[in-house]
């Protein structure tokens, strides 16, 4: 169910599952609905139906997937791309809160060290440096896999077995 808590990892959910079905697009298009079709040939009112059955499709799997307190606020939509700006509005925040939350990851990222004094292992520090790598795109952040990549070769140099870690980072990135 489509909270306010995990916006990010849910959205990704119901994403996928509108990708799946063909209704990803939906979410992208916004169509006007026209009053009269008279002068339409047959193609074209099919077209027009798949397209109004599969915004009703996303429609319905959005109005679905959604928490009880935020179904009010997205009752009133008519296609899948206002439902679906409502419920990122309202569960993401709006433009500044997302913001302020990306910075943060960005500069957790530039400063983000192998604890040594902690007894932190180097699999500590990958699973660390994947999570906030995740969170950083699921953001919207464009981060490049040369940038990650120099991230723990810097490391490396500290500890060897960040070398062999590599390899296995660069899977889990691809």
């Amino acid at each position: 169910m489509f909270a306010r808590e995990n916006y990010e990892f849910k959205s990704i959910k119901i994403k996928t599952l509108l990708i799946s079905l063909d209704l990803w697009e939906v979410i992208w298009t916004e169509f006007e609905e026209l009053e009269s079709i008279e002068n339409w040939s047959i193609a074209q009112v099919r077209v027009l139906k798949d397209r109004r059955g599969r915004n009703d499709g996303a429609l319905r799997l959005i109005r679905r997937g959604v928490a009880d307190p935020i179904f009010p606020k997205v009752v009133w939509a008519i296609q899948g791309k206002q439902a679906w700006k409502i419920l990122k509005q309202e569960c993401a925040g709006d433009v500044k809160v997302r913001v302020v939350k990306l910075q943060g990851f960005r500069k957790e990222f530039e400063n983000l060290k192998l604890k040594l004094n902690e007894n932190e292992s180097v699999k500590e520090f990958c699973i660390r440096l994947i999570e906030l790598i995740n969170q950083m795109r699921i953001s919207d952040e464009e981060i490049h896999d040369r940038k990650i990549i120099d991230k723990v070769q810097m490391r490396k140099k500290k500890n060897l077995m960040l070398l062999l870690l590599l390899k296995k980072l660069r899977i889990c990135l691809s």
